[in-house]
C-alpha cells in the first residue's frame, strides 16, 4: 500500500485547511483501485481493498486498510461504496440497491468501523421502501456546519501530534509516539455519552471509552502510513470483570500485533500511579488471549520483535546483574527525559516472582536506584520508590522519587 510521508501530510493538511476557509467544504470524491500487489493482500490472508477516500475536510485518509470492507460480499461492498460516497454531503436519504435489513446493518457497521471520521452519524440506521426503490435514511448527531468545524479542529490536533513524530523513525517508534500522545491527552470515560465512542471525543474532548481510543489509533496510525483496524470482543480485567471491549490490530513491518490503548491508560487499567503504561503494546494472540476474546481468525499475531519491552531492551529472562545494569541505565535516561517511571517485563511467572523477591525482599532495588542516580543528571532518590505490576503479563513498573 502507498502512504504519504510525514512532510507531505503536513503540507496537505495546511493546504486543505486553507481551502476550507476560502472556498467552503468540498464534495467527497472517491476513486477505486485494485489491491496493490505489494500491499495487504500479499502480506496477509485478508483481501483488503486499496481505496482512496477524500472527505470534505482538511483530513484525508488515503489507501485505507478497510478490513471490514474486505469481509463484505460484492453486493455489500457496492452498497458500502454508495453510502461512503454520499454521507459526507449530509443527504436526507440515499438510494441503494435492494438488500436485506440484516445485511445492510452489517454494511453500516463495517462503514463505521473502517472510517472513524464518520462520527457525524448515529449508530442507528433505517431504510425506506418505495415500490422497487430502497432508500437508506441516515441519522445525524450534528449538522454539516458543526461536523466540518470539528473536522478542521481534528486536522489541527493531528497535525500537532504528527509534527512530533520524526520522519526517519521506525514504524514501531512512530506507533509508540502516537500511542503515548493519545494517552497523554485522553482520559478514560464511560458515561454513556456517544461522543466517548468517537475519534473526536478521544482527540478533541480528551474523554473516551474503548471504542474512542481504538478509532483514534486508527486515524493517527493511518495518517502515519500504518495499517490498523478495530477488534471487538469480551475482555476480563484484573478484577475479574468481563465487559465488551474494543482494541486494535496493527501491522508493523509486515507482522500483526494487538494494541490495547485503553488498557495502557493508567486510569483505564485501574492503575492511576505514574504515566502511560505499555503492558498491552504489540502483543501476540497467546499473550492477549487470557484477558481478551479474539473473535476473528484473520491476521494472526505471533511475532514478538515489535513488542514494547523486546524492542526497547526491557525484556529479561531473569533479574541478574546484567538486567540490573540495563534497568539502572534505562531509568537514568528516563529521568533525564523528564519521565517518572520505568517498566520492564520478565519472561515467565517464575522469573517474575523471583524478580520481585530479589528487588523488594533482598532489597536489590536500592542498588539499581543508586546506580541510576549516579548515571543521571536528575536527582533520583535511592531510598524511596513505588511500584506496580501487571502480574498476568509479568510486567513491573518502578516509580522512583525524582527531585
Amino acid at each position: 500500500m502507498k502512504h504519504r510521508n510525514g512532510g507531505f501530510l503536513f503540507v496537505l493538511l495546511l493546504v486543505l485547511l486553507a481551502a476550507v476557509i476560502l472556498f467552503g467544504f468540498t464534495v467527497l470524491q472517491r476513486r477505486f483501485g485494485d489491491a496493490d500487489p505489494g500491499g495487504a493482500q500479499s502480506r496477509t490472508q485478508t483481501v483488503a481493498s486499496t481505496r482512496a477516500v477524500a472527505l470534505p475536510s482538511p483530513l484525508k485518509l488515503s489507501d485505507g486498510f478497510g478490513y471490514y470492507y474486505s469481509k463484505l460480499s460484492d453486493q455489500e461492498k457496492l452498497v458500502y461504496d454508495v453510502l461512503l460516497a454520499a454521507l459526507p454531503a449530509f443527504p436526507k436519504s440515499i438510494e441503494i440497491p435492494p438488500m436485506e435489513n440484516l445485511a445492510l446493518s452489517e454494511v453500516f457497521q463495517a462503514l463505521l468501523r473502517d472510517n472513524p471520521l464518520l462520527f457525524q452519524l448515529s449508530a442507528e440506521s433505517r431504510t425506506r421502501q418505495s415500490g422497487a426503490k430502497t432508500e437508506f435514511i441516515p441519522e445525524y448527531r450534528m449538522d454539516q456546519t458543526e461536523y466540518n468545524l470539528r473536522l478542521a479542529e481534528l486536522a489541527e490536533i493531528c497535525k500537532a501530534i504528527l509534527a512530533a513524530v520524526p520522519e526517519q523513525a521506525s514504524s514501531v517508534e512512530k506507533e509508540l509516539l502516537l500511542h503515548d500522545s493519545l494517552l497523554a491527552g485522553c482520559d478514560y470515560s464511560y458515561t454513556g455519552n456517544p461522543e466517548e465512542s468517537t475519534v473526536y471525543g478521544a482527540l478533541a474532548e480528551g474523554k473516551a471509552a474503548c471504542e474512542g481510543y481504538a478509532k483514534a489509533m486508527i486515524l493517527l496510525l493511518g495518517l502515519a502510513g500504518i495499517d490498523s483496524y478495530m477488534q471487538t470482543g469480551d475482555a476480563t480485567n484484573s478484577a475479574g470483570k468481563t465487559e465488551s471491549h474494543a482494541w486494535n490490530k496493527v501491522l508493523i513491518d509486515g507482522a500483526w500485533y494487538h494494541l490495547d490503548a485503553t488498557w495502557n491508560d493508567p486510569v483505564g487499567s485501574g492503575n492511576e500511579n505514574g504515566g502511560v503504561t505499555h503492558s498491552f503494546f504489540n502483543l501476540t494472540d497467546g499473550e492477549i488471549r487470557p484477558s481478551h476474546e479474539i473473535i476473528d481468525g484473520d491476521n494472526p499475531c505471533f511475532a514478538t520483535q515489535s513488542n514494547y519491552f523486546r524492542y526497547y531492551g526491557l525484556y529479561f529472562t531473569q533479574l541478574d546483574r546484567a538486567a540490573e545494569t540495563t534497568i539502572a541505565q534505562k531509568l537514568a535516561a528516563a529521568a533525564d527525559a523528564g519521565q517518572t517511571q520505568i517498566e520492564f517485563r520478565l519472561a515467565d511467572q517464575p522469573a517474575f516472582e523471583d524478580a520481585k523477591k530479589q528487588l523488594f525482599q533482598k532489597q536489590r532495588i536500592y542498588r539499581i536506584l543508586s546506580n541510576a542516580d549516579l548515571a543521571s543528571a536528575a536527582k533520583i532518590s535511592s531510598q524511596t520508590v513505588g511500584y506496580s505490576e501487571h502480574a498476568a503479563l509479568y510486567v513491573l513498573r518502578l516509580l522512583p522519587e525524582i527531585k
